[in-house]
């Protein structure tokens, strides 16, 4: 059974970010793979929500590299049977402090 996945507001708004960022300095080419590979991790995160590494810092994390570029962190909770992304990175940019 597929789990449910919710996106939180931060992980929502640095995803936006990383595309407009990829539609001013990239081509609608690299903001289309970009959009295909989420959609198929997603739907292997969600039907196979542990296939992807445990973060070294919290093994309740689990990391998903999208492409060399960007990756997402994620939380599985099986009692709710759902999955929470709660961050998504590009290597591209310089990181926000």
């Amino acid at each position: 059974m597929a789990l449910v996945i919710s996106w939180t507001d931060e992980s929502d708004l640095r995803y936006a970010n990383i595309v407009t960022y990829l539609e001013i300095n990239w081509t609608d080419t690299e903001t289309y793979s970009l959009e295909s590979r989420l959609v198929k991790a997603l739907a292997l995160i969600s039907e196979n929500p542990y296939v992807y590494a445990i973060s070294v810092l919290n093994t309740r994390i689990r990391k998903a590299n999208i492409d060399v570029n960007n990756f997402l962190l994620y939380r599985v909770d099986e009692d709710k049977e759902d999955i929470k992304i709660l961050t998504f990175c590009s290597t591209r940019q310089q990181p926000l402090h």
